[in-house]
């Protein structure tokens, strides 16, 4: 529905699963988001959970825009 799609993400620190966005470099971790509460015996807060991860794909969508508007001068 966002164009997120399941990836394997490498970095200098390891794998990590997460969703990139479309096909760019755009990735949310929501694995980490859930793990770290749990680790950390927090409370998970499901709409503020969501409303981050829909924060982080606005921020995408934003910048998409805002790239081709530069693109196109």
């Amino acid at each position: 529905e966002e164009g997120l799609h399941w990836v394997s993400y490498e970095d200098e620190l390891g794998v990590a699963k997460a969703l990139r966005w479309r096909d760019t470099e755009n990735y949310v971790f929501p694995v980490p988001l859930f793990s770290k509460r749990v680790y950390f015996n927090e409370e998970i807060n499901m709409q503020q959970l969501y409303a981050e991860l829909s924060a982080q794909i606005a921020d995408f969508k934003r910048n998409e825009v805002r790239d081709s508007l530069l693109k196109r001068k």
